[in-house]
């Protein structure tokens, strides 16, 4: 990480200085300006050493991601131990034991699942965050990406040992799709995020052989993610839990899982404006905006080349580049030709074509379909040559409040969910977006 080189060869330096420092002054009194210069250099040292070990678990956290990710696409995970820990995790066992009927009263998780709970907790108040749940789960077995679960418990129907029962059959849903962009993530934060972003850069000038250099400033601003609440609750009646506990334990943490991938998804896809939610992409200032008319209309050609140029016009960088468009876009691109005139069936994309411009795409529907502009019903794009430029950050893990007593009247228990997480990027000018697709009709042109 070239941050943490930065920062360490600072340190370096200060510690020289000081070293020097303290050598001359041996065998003589300080001045009060040498005093005075070994107070700012420990404040200094201080200051380095807070930021490298801040920078070191950073880099710790982004190997061992790029560790799961790189074994995701092919080669098989290394996560034995976790792995274990998961099947030894029992989401019903820690519920009867916050509910338990003999004490007439709300308990506390007990054993394996209490040292989890416990674990969580310490995450979350070395963030700077409290945890209300009776039930909550550390970051390290928070997972987010396509076919994974965040609160991840063993496969679907494992623990069902009743043969007459089958594994639950879930709602169609789509699919989460930020982890295959290669986002970056920075997962389990303690405080919030400051990264630094220059600004510019130096620009030299030709001069005569005596005239005078002009001043060249390096100017900085920097990306700032503080923890944003994502919380929403889910009932399940008694007779459900009693008649069919382990289907009703896997079925709804499947679908606490799913409601925390969406919520991320969308909000690093199509987060809106002027709320509690996080910007994202679509909706985030500075994006380059290419506009399909006062009115919205068509996707061209010229339109795809306008989106793939606009972040190398703005000196994006050259990294995991990739589309998104949603079903009624991919629809459309396959019935759409180049040009007006040329061979028969010489559409945009092809059934079989896995990349526009040379670049993958993504189907999702998590782009909308649905925006405004003087027309209705439009459909959204995005196109980045660097999708590590969007950052989504999380701030300790998940926490579940098992809430036995609201609904009680009803014969209903209550599942109330809360995790914390942020999204920015790093340079807007590295994405290109449409707002404004008729996709209902193809152009010709």
């Amino acid at each position: 990480m070239k941050k943490l080189k930065i920062a360490l060869e600072n340190r370096a330096e200060k510690e020289k200085s000081y070293e020097a420092l303290v050598k001359a002054a041996e065998g003589r009194e300080l001045t009060e300006l040498e005093l005075s210069s070994l107070s700012t250099m420990e404040e200094e040292l201080k200051a380095l050493d807070k930021e490298i070990e801040a920078l070191q678990a950073i880099e710790a956290r982004s190997k061992k991601i790029a560790a799961k990710e790189a074994a995701a696409v092919g080669a098989p995970q290394d996560n034995y131990s976790e792995a274990k820990e998961y099947s030894q995790y029992s989401y019903g066992k820690a519920f009867r034991d916050v509910y338990n009927k003999k004490q007439g009263r709300l308990g506390s998780v007990q054993g394996f699942e209490k040292e989890i709970n416990d674990e969580a907790h310490r995450e979350a108040e070395s963030a700077g965050i409290t945890l209300t749940g009776n039930i909550s789960i550390p970051s390290r077995l928070v997972q987010i990406g396509r076919n994974q679960r965040i609160l991840t418990v063993a496969a679907e129907g494992a623990d069902v040992v009743r043969t007459e029962y089958k594994p639950m059959i879930p709602a169609l849903q789509i699919d989460p799709v930020i982890d295959r962009l290669g986002i970056t993530k920075y997962l389990g934060l303690k405080g919030d995020l400051k990264i630094p972003r220059a600004t510019n850069n130096l620009v030299l000038v030709w001069e005569t052989e005596v005239s005078a250099a002009d001043e060249v400033t390096l100017t900085f601003d920097a990306v700032d993610l503080s923890p944003k609440r994502l919380s929403g609750y889910h009932d399940v009646t008694l007779q459900m839990l009693a008649q069919s506990n382990e289907i009703t334990e896997s079925y709804v943490m499947g679908r606490i899982a799913f409601a925390i991938a969406q919520a991320l998804d969308l909000a690093v896809i199509a987060g809106p404006t002027g709320g509690n939610s996080p910007v994202g992409i679509l909706n985030y200032s500075g994006v380059n905006v290419i506009s399909l008319g006062s009115s919205g209309g068509d996707m061209t050609y010229g339109a795809l080349v306008a989106m793939l140029t606009a972040p190398m016009a703005d000196n994006a960088r050259d990294g995991r580049a990739g589309w998104l468009i949603n079903t009624d876009g991919y629809a459309a691109l396959l019935r759409t030709p180049k040009t007006s005139g040329g061979l028969e069936g010489n559409f945009i994309l092809q059934p079989a074509d896995t990349a526009l411009f040379g670049r993958p795409f993504i189907v999702t529907n998590r782009i909308p379909n649905d925006l405004t502009e003087t027309a209705t019903g439009l459909s959204g794009a995005i196109y980045s040559p660097n999708w590590s430029s969007a950052i989504l950050a999380t701030w300790g893990g998940a926490s579940i409040l098992f809430d036995p007593y609201t609904q009680a009247g009803t014969g209903t228990v209550r599942f109330v969910v809360n995790t914390f997480a942020d999204v920015d990027l790093e340079h807007p000018e590295e994405f290109a977006v449409v707002k404004d697709w008729v996709t209902t009709t193809p152009a010709i042109t």
